[in-house]
């Protein structure tokens, strides 16, 4: 009884490491996304000229402009930060799993 409920939880455990790990992917995948785009709108604005007195004007008007793409990153960037708290929790989950099987399989070892 206690066997088989160890083995579901093990089974859980795997499935939502599985997707944590799914999630994690995607999230990256976004994040890489959304870095080259923002990259790609601050080259072709660069090169239409941003107007400005010194650089750090122009790197603040720059940033104003590029409003859009700079928030869509800062999501990407929570999303990604987010996807990998989930999957420490899943991989922690899983060791739980793991070494509770371990643990119920020690005694039988000694019975032997």
């Amino acid at each position: 009884m206690i066997a088989s409920s160890l083995l579901s939880q093990l089974q859980t455990a795997k499935n939502i490491l599985e997707d944590a790990q799914i999630a994690y992917c995607g999230a990256v995948t976004t994040y890489a996304e959304a870095k080259r785009a923002l990259e790609l709108a601050e080259a072709y604005k660069l090169c239409e000229g941003v107007e400005g007195k010194n650089e750090g004007v122009r790197a603040a008007k720059l940033r104003l402009e590029l409003g859009p793409e700079h928030a869509a990153l800062a999501e990407a960037e929570d999303a990604l930060t987010e996807a990998r708290c989930g999957l420490e929790v899943a991989r922690l989950e899983w060791e739980l799993a793991r070494y509770s099987i371990r643990a119920l399989e020690t005694p039988m070892m000694f019975a032997a």
